[in-house]
């Protein structure tokens, strides 16, 4: 099967970097801290540092930030929606006026999109520099003290190792289908 150009989750590339040649389990170790952390901030000052953090990352792996953040592309729609959905709550909720309401909305619009954007971009920065394999037995080594508690440790490493697997490839084929049913509907009127 042939992929389109760009990112998907789960597609490795190869190299030397300093990316590619840290432990896995430390670049797992990060990329979870990392991601909690994003979710946490909620300072301007905040965002700006972690966004630094990312493009540290970008030139570690002397790939650019380009294939970290090409993830965000398809962001439009749901930021829009994101975007209504403050958009009524600020005005249920009313007090501000309708501009104070709308500059309310899209600051916390804004703030949610970049948490997510940098999410996305530690993950891309995981999963474009390690290999699922690879992942999936850090993931194991990493989460084995839980067995003793009974915690399916192996089964939930196994399922995050699919999902990298194959990702890529399902993301393909909705591509394709998307673009088959469009092709439908022109060719239709």
């Amino acid at each position: 099967m042939r992929m389109k150009p760009g990112f998907y989750l789960g597609r490795f590339t190869p190299g030397n970097s300093l990316a590619h040649s840290l432990d896995t389990r430390i670049k797992v170790i990060i990329t979870g801290f990392f991601s909690v952390a994003v979710w946490n901030v909620n300072s301007a000052a905040g965002l700006v540092l972690m966004s630094a953090v990312v493009i540290g990352w970008a030139l570690m792996a002397r790939s650019g930030a380009r294939q970290m953040i090409a993830p965000l592309r398809g962001m439009a729609i749901p930021a829009l929606f994101i975007f209504v959905y403050y958009l009524w709550s600020e005005i249920s909720f009313g007090g501000q006026g309708l501009a104070g309401e709308l500059m309310q909305a899209m600051g916390r619009t804004t703030v949610l999109l970049v948490k997510a954007g940098l999410a996305l971009a530690a993950a891309a920065w995981l999963c474009l520099y390690t290999p699922p394999l690879r992942v999936v037995d850090a993931l194991a080594y990493l989460l084995s003290p839980l067995e003793r508690l009974k915690i399916p440790v192996r089964q939930f490493s196994f399922s995050v190792g699919l999902i990298l697997r194959f990702f890529p490839d399902a993301v393909t084929r909705l591509g394709e289908f998307y673009r088959t049913l469009q092709l439908r509907e022109t060719c239709s009127l």
